[in-house]
């Protein structure tokens, strides 16, 4: 099983390795568990640890995470807790260029699929949840402006299942699927320097004996750069024929949805950790307040 799951990290990015700046990283209550960036790729890191399981991947215009975080039954009755987090981003140096062209606006997306799964018992009825959240943002760092702020929080709170997340500041209330649009404003003397980023976090609280709570925030079927649907000139009015390029020359116009790995491997890697995180969540032992 280990090596059949180190050979499905190993082919997780198999797409071509580009000088973006890419970082991947993983805490939890316990500590760090990953801290890596720099240009290219960032090889999959995964493990299973006191605060639960993790896999995460980051490359040019596609990012995956999945965590798990589960709390053994409460069995003393003390305040208990379990959490971590996980964030993934690429940042590039995108310029715009066409004849004529002097600066205006692009209008690009995200194809964005997720999934939100709390967990907590029912009974007895406390203040027991698992807490599950996602947040994607795309950010234009040189100009210290967010262009896509996608964010939500699902719990499982007294055996009930509930939410509450915005999308660009607006309370949203649809699936964490789809197709998403948003407008960054270029000029084409300067690059802009767009960062797209994706956190995963699962927090989970226990408080009487018998609560048990967890969850999983899983982006493991990813979220991907979906190209650029329309650009505008500096007077408003749709152009073509543009180039829209990031430092190493990818080009950004078209989708990155083909680079995207298939996700069995990813459900073979989570199947393994899930094994062993099990194993490993059953010796904890109750945290005191």
């Amino acid at each position: 099983m280990r090596s059949i799951m180190m050979a499905a990290a190993l082919g997780l990015m198999a797409t071509p390795a580009m000088a973006v700046t890419t970082s991947i990283y993983v805490s939890g209550q316990s500590g760090t568990y990953a801290n890596n960036s720099g240009p290219g790729p960032r090889d999959p890191v995964s493990g299973s640890t006191p605060d639960g399981d993790y896999v995460a991947a980051a490359a040019a215009g596609v990012l995956k995470s999945s965590i798990t975080s589960d709390l053994p039954v409460n069995t003393t009755g003390m305040y208990t807790v379990s959490g971590m987090t996980s964030v993934v981003s690429f940042t590039d140096v995108l310029t715009v260029s066409a004849p004529g062209l002097t600066s205006g606006s692009f209008v690009a997306s995200l194809i964005i699929d997720g999934l939100l799964s709390p967990r907590a018992s029912s009974v007895p009825l406390s203040d027991n949840g698992g807490y599950p959240n996602f947040e994607i943002k795309v950010e234009l760092p040189d100009l210290a402006t967010t262009v896509f702020d996608f964010n939500y929080t699902a719990s499982n709170q007294n055996g009930v299942v509930g939410g509450a997340g915005s999308l660009n500041g607006m309370r949203y209330g649809g699936p964490y699927t789809g197709t998403f649009n948003f407008s960054i404003p270029f000029d084409t003397l300067v690059g802009q320097t767009v960062k797209v980023s994706l956190t995963c976090a699962v927090f989970a609280q226990t408080r009487n004996i018998g609560d048990t709570a967890g969850g999983t925030c899983d982006f493991a079927h990813t979220v991907t750069w979906g190209g650029v649907s329309q650009v505008l000139n500096q007077h408003g009015n749709v152009v073509t024929g543009v180039n829209i390029t990031g430092a190493t020359g990818a080009n950004y116009a078209q989708s990155f949805a083909g680079a995207v790995p298939e996700p069995a491997s990813w459900a073979m890697m989570l199947a393994g950790f899930g094994l062993a995180g099990a194993a490993l969540r059953r010796q904890r032992r109750a945290l005191p307040a």
